[in-house]
């Protein structure tokens, strides 16, 4: 006798039981999909919150860390270029190049080691090492905290979706069907909802309201004279005058909807979410 209702982010639904009015069952859904929703979102902010303050006390102490290390770098890297060449480096640069004849059937000896390659023996290159890799945290760092405060966003966009309900309803699970069950409120919702069958929750804002205009106003352009009505449109103390037909502000929109993952690849992401409007096309065709 239970059917799903699917609301918030993507999750298994809630189940219902729609043996009662449209009307009834509409208005309990109401309140439940917006408690549970705001719920889910406060807790969710909070989290974002507490992990954003988390990764910023790390990134105090990682800059903290690397001015330290650059410093020590510094001094280190100043005392290698003031220290004089050892007596046996001094004797080798004294001594004349190998002649032909001495190097002549010997093949070439052992390269010498890259100037970049890292040794774990020389106290420059380790810290190097060790800058370089706070460096690459710190980045990261700045990477997660962006993308947790774009959640954030993405969090009070919501929440302030849901201040602007007026009614909700049902569509199909892919989203492609409205089942109106608002146009017939005292029928009983069992008439269109099946058992055991999963349902989107559909969220309508209230209506615009009608613009009044008075004298110390101007209304808009009167339409010209019709065949039909052969009356000239002309001022009035008051006029109503209804507002576009089309308004994203007053536009249905889904109770079902998917937060950003702060840890995700955004290229990873962006690959998914193209993949999904993809399919979304191919089910409506």
């Amino acid at each position: 006798m239970f059917f799903i209702a699917k609301y918030g982010e993507e999750g298994p639904g809630r189940f219902f039981n729609p043996n009662c009015s449209c009307a009834i069952l509409l208005d309990h859904l109401k309140v439940r999909a917006s408690s549970d929703i705001q719920a889910s979102l406060k807790k969710r902010r909070d989290d974002t919150k507490l992990s954003i303050n988390q990764l910023q006390r790390q990134t105090v102490a990682f800059n903290h860390q690397l001015m330290q290390l650059e410093d020590e770098l510094s001094r280190k890297k100043a005392a290698t270029a003031r220290q004089t060449p050892t007596d046996e480096e001094q004797k080798e640069k004294e001594q004349p190049p190998p002649s032909a004849k001495d190097t002549k059937g010997k093949k070439g000896g052992t390269p010498p080691p890259p100037e970049d390659e890292f040794d774990p023996n020389d106290p420059v290159k380790v810290l190097e090492k060790k800058i370089e890799e706070i460096r690459k945290t710190l980045t990261t760092n700045e990477t997660r905290i962006g993308r947790r405060k774009d959640l954030i966003a993405q969090i009070l966009t919501q929440e302030k979706k849901l201040e602007r309900i007026d009614k909700v309803d049902f569509t199909t699970e892919d989203g492609s069907t409205d089942l109106k069950l608002r146009e017939s409120p005292t029928s009983v919702a069992l008439n269109f909802l099946q058992p055991k069958k999963t349902y989107k929750v559909t969220a309508f804002p209230p209506p615009p309201e009608p613009q009044i205009f008075d004298g110390s106003e101007s209304p808009p352009q009167a339409k010209p004279p019709t065949p039909e009505t052969g009356k000239k449109g002309g001022k009035k103390d008051k006029e109503e005058v209804e507002p576009p037909a089309e308004n994203d502000e007053f536009a249905p929109f889904s109770l079902c909807f998917q937060l950003l993952d702060p840890d995700a690849d955004p290229e990873e992401e962006a690959e998914k979410a193209a993949a999904a409007e993809k399919a979304a096309k191919g089910k409506k065709k």
